[in-house]
């Protein structure tokens, strides 16, 4: 294009780009098949890779907030669980991430993000209860009576007497 039959000047100029791979061409300008005067200035722009964005601080912040914050500079979030106990602080908010923030990586890059999930709360068990056993009503007792102590009684029968029968 510089050579003589063209008498073009070119320039180079970079630019990021998330499809194009680095080094090759992403487009001229003015583009292919436009007509030039001899001597008129054309601009390659050649791809310097994917854009780079700066990892965001992603810790603390809840599962939904972590993600829009990704997907709004151009990354993609991957999560995985982790169990905290019921009532934590943590549960539904990041507690890591991959790549720590203000990184620099390439648009389209996926964050591995770990989430905390609370367990169910604990159940308590109650032991069945059952009515209040109540012990047996002892048969009344009778105090013991004394009786009177009666000395045995004797009866004494008159004494027979016999007579001899007279005949």
């Amino acid at each position: 294009l510089e050579s003589s039959a063209f008498g073009l000047v070119v320039s180079r100029v970079d630019e990021p780009n998330d499809t194009v791979p680095k080094g090759a061409v992403i487009r001229t300008e003015p583009a292919a098949d436009s007509t030039v005067d001899k001597g008129s200035t054309i601009a390659l722009v050649i791809s310097t890779g994917p854009t780079q964005v700066a990892v965001p601080l992603l810790n603390g912040l809840t599962e939904t907030q972590a993600t829009a914050a990704l997907q709004d500079r151009g990354l993609l979030a991957s999560v995985t669980y982790q169990d905290v106990p019921f009532g934590s602080p943590n549960d539904k908010r990041v507690l890591s991430q991959s790549v720590p923030p203000t990184q620099l990586v390439d648009s389209g890059s996926t964050i591995a993000l770990v989430v905390g999930r609370a367990l169910p709360a604990p159940t308590t068990t109650v032991a069945p209860t059952s009515p209040p056993t109540v012990p047996p009503t002892p048969a009344p007792t009778l105090a013991p009576t004394t009786l009177p102590t009666v000395p045995p009684t004797t009866t004494t029968e008159p004494p027979v007497t016999t007579t001899p029968a007279t005949v």
